[in-house]
Order: structure tokens, then C-alpha cells, then sequence
């Protein structure tokens, strides 16, 4: 039995488009596997967006917060330092016996 060249060819022709079918599946089946991953990794990244806003106003108001803390420190101290500037005293001009002070208390208390 014998094929004439045309049946040879498109027997040939066929073997080659069926390896090629084939492969055209494999990649149309790595096609929907890397979409269902996209699609996956789309709410993944959505998520983690909405996380970073989260983040962000936090970190807004922590900062805000600690502004206003500095501010009311830095108040606080100016106070401090009228106060005791109001009783600044140069020490080394005045001489402080403390043990005439204490005769002194000693002898009130004695009264």
C-alpha cells in the first residue's frame, strides 16, 4: 500500500499542528493560571493599600500629637525658668553660715 506525497504531506501537516495545538493548551493554561494569580495579587495589593492609608493617618496624628506635646513642654519650661528666674541669686556673694542659721532655729524653737 502506498500514500501518494499529498496524504504523506497533510499526515505530516497534522502531526505537526496537533504538537502545536498542544503547546498553544499548555500556554493557554499558564494564561489562566497567571490571571487568577493577578487577580489574587489585585486584592492582595488593595489590602495592603488600604493598610498603608491606615498607617498614614495614624502616623499623622502621632506627629501631630507629639507637635503639640513639644509645644506645651517647651511652655511648661519657659514657666519654669520666669519662675526661678525670679530667684536667681549670684552665690558667690553671699555667704551662708549654717551653723548660726541653725543656733538661730534652735533658739526659737527653744521659746
Amino acid at each position: 500500500m502506498t500514500t501518494d506525497p499529498y496524504t504523506e504531506l497533510i499526515e505530516f501537516l497534522g502531526r505537526k499542528f496537533d504538537a502545536i495545538d498542544r503547546r498553544f493548551d499548555a500556554i493557554d493554561h499558564r494564561l489562566t493560571v497567571l490571571e487568577v494569580s493577578h487577580e489574587a495579587m489585585r486584592g492582595d495589593i488593595r489590602a495592603l493599600a488600604e493598610g498603608q492609608a491606615v498607617i498614614n493617618a495614624r502616623l499623622d496624628r502621632l506627629e501631630s500629637r507629639v507637635g503639640e506635646l513639644e509645644d506645651e513642654t517647651r511652655s511648661r519650661f519657659d514657666g519654669i525658668e520666669v519662675r526661678f528666674g525670679r530667684f536667681e541669686v549670684d552665690f558667690g556673694s553671699v555667704i551662708l553660715d549654717h551653723g548660726q542659721r541653725l543656733r538661730a532655729l534652735e533658739g526659737r524653737g527653744g521659746r
